[in-house]
């Protein structure tokens, strides 16, 4: 991801400022506290683990744990700020860059930061540190970026196909596909609202297709793990039905890898029938993708 200069001296300004602002709800600063991170597409939550060596920091148990819990549960919305930052929101445009344009602030992002869950601490056998884990749940700020009124309707082919109705759309993209328009290939990514492009480069399917409410519910595509046996049992019903169109993309479109690309053959199954371009607008599509990408590090 790049960043604008002047955006990037925002970012260090606020960074400086959340910094300012924790470190005067304490006076120590001999502790660190140590992050790891992994986003759950298919889930749309955020999974982070805190590591908390209280020992090092002159804490003692049994009072120091839950200083430490106190310490950690104060620093974390300042650990997470660059990964809620660098989330993908389409297939050009992250957090960051949405923050830039003003269409979030920089408020709207700490305060997700601060809506994390912590579950239960535990202590290392050694009694020297703390692992905490939390969750943040993207799903209401993704529905918060739905702002359109109107569903824009899908294009109607000039020349329809004879086609069967379908109960969802699945779309496969596990392996390594060539990014359209330039010499790569790459792996697919997830982001918060994917596109899907034929084979000549009209789009199928995007964001404002979909009914508002239905988009806010439970978003525009549900994204699933190749791996995850739950893909050949009726898991995914509720989104995609029992007889679902289940086709493989042949390519890749945008800055990240998030758009897919398929068959123009396989778009005119969908948009030759009403009953098909219904799926659409009620955003019943699966995306399945590898293990690394639906379970990514940011």
């Amino acid at each position: 991801m790049r960043w604008s200069p002047r955006f990037s001296r925002f970012l260090v300004l606020a960074a400086s400022l959340v910094c300012a602002a924790q470190a005067g709800a304490d006076d120590r600063s001999d502790y660190r506290i140590d992050l790891t991170k992994s986003v759950r597409w298919d889930r749309f939550e955020l999974k982070a683990t805190t590591v908390f060596n209280f020992a090092a920091a002159g804490l003692k148990l049994p009072g120091g744990r839950s200083q430490a819990e106190e310490l950690a549960d104060l620093e974390f919305p300042r650990l997470v700020l660059p990964t809620l930052f660098s989330l993908r929101v389409d297939s050009s445009s992250t957090v960051a860059d949405l923050i830039e344009e003003g269409i979030v602030s920089l408020e709207d992002i700490q305060n997700l930061a601060s809506s994390a869950r912590r579950s239960a601490s535990v202590l290392s056998g050694d009694l020297l540190t703390i692992t905490s884990g939390y969750e943040i749940d993207l799903k209401t700020f993704a529905s918060s970026l739905i702002r359109h009124r109107h569903i824009a309707e899908p294009p109607r082919p000039l020349q329809p196909r004879s086609t069967k109705t379908y109960t969802g759309i699945v779309v496969f993209a596990i392996d390594s596909l060539p990014v359209h328009g330039t010499a790569r290939s790459s792996s697919a990514s997830a982001c918060f609202f994917p596109k899907i492009w034929d084979s000549g480069m009209n789009l199928v399917y995007e964001r404002n297709m979909v009914d508002p409410e239905a988009a806010r519910r439970w978003g525009i595509v549900r994204y699933a793990d190749a791996s995850d046996p739950a893909l050949s049992t009726s898991a995914l019903a509720d989104r995609v039905g029992e007889d679902p169109l289940r086709i493989f993309a042949s390519g890749l479109f945008g800055i990240f890898s998030t758009d897919l690309v398929v068959d123009s053959d396989d778009a005119l199954r969908i948009l030759s029938s009403e009953a098909n371009r219904r799926l659409l607008k009620e955003g019943r599509v699966v995306i399945v993708l590898g293990a690394d990408a639906v379970r990514a590090l940011p």
